[in-house]
């Protein structure tokens, strides 16, 4: 299931990024054509990075949260790093005696989904509404086929 979803994210996210990186390209002066690709990368591989760091983040906070409140102290106090990671949770689970461990791993499996669900429903409206954005926005942009008439071609 990951790898069908990790695919089908890239087949969305490549065409984007090759449109992105283009425009850049496009409306750099020929001669600072290949600095003006390297920021486009750059910027799209911090722009990735920041994006991932957010939701990861917001993931974790649900988490904790939803731990901290469903998990009572002795448990908490039996496995500390459960609350904090879902891998934390499932490597405690392992050390709770009777049901406790089982009781755990559900209860981490249902925060983690929560947080999962809850960014997922925060990150797909914004990605509609940014779409729409650009949409707008890039709308009066045309095509640029090759440099100027009355600039030379600079690899002739």
């Amino acid at each position: 299931m990951v790898v069908v979803g990790s695919a089908l994210l890239f087949a969305g996210l490549m065409p984007v990024s090759a449109l992105g990186i283009d425009m850049i390209v496009g409306a750099a002066p020929p001669g600072q054509a290949g600095s003006a690709a390297a920021v486009g990368e750059t910027t799209q591989e911090l722009g990735g990075a920041l994006g991932i760091a957010l939701i990861g983040s917001l993931v974790t906070t649900i988490y904790h949260r939803r731990m901290s409140d469903a998990v009572p102290e002795v448990v908490r106090s039996a496995a500390p790093g459960a609350v904090d990671t879902l891998a934390g949770a499932l490597a405690a689970a392992g050390r709770l005696p009777g049901s406790a461990g089982s009781e755990l791993v559900s209860t981490a499996r249902a925060a983690f989904t929560d947080g999962l669900q809850l960014t997922a429903a925060i990150a797909i409206p914004l990605l509609v509404v940014l779409a729409v954005v650009s949409v707008a926005l890039l709308r009066q942009v045309r095509p640029h086929v090759g440099p100027p008439a009355d600039e030379p071609v600079p690899w002739a």
